[in-house]
């Protein structure tokens, strides 16, 4: 419970599979729907920021 939300945030960052296992657990602890959602989004957010920026990055090399 005490590390309930950032553990949410870097596994929605992280792109791996324990992110589901991650939204089952949260719901066993009994953490908010809204705080867990929140959290979700935000991690989500940064690493497709993260992709893009990444992507946009690597096709400034690409001789076209």
């Amino acid at each position: 419970r005490r590390y309930g939300v950032w553990t949410v945030l870097v596994l929605a960052f992280v792109p791996n599979p324990v992110f589901d296992v991650a939204g089952i657990i949260a719901g066993m602890l009994r953490m908010p729907v809204w705080r867990f959602l929140l959290f979700c989004w935000i991690g989500k957010v940064l690493k497709m920021l993260l992709f893009a920026y990444g992507g946009a990055g690597l096709l400034n090399f690409l001789p076209f």
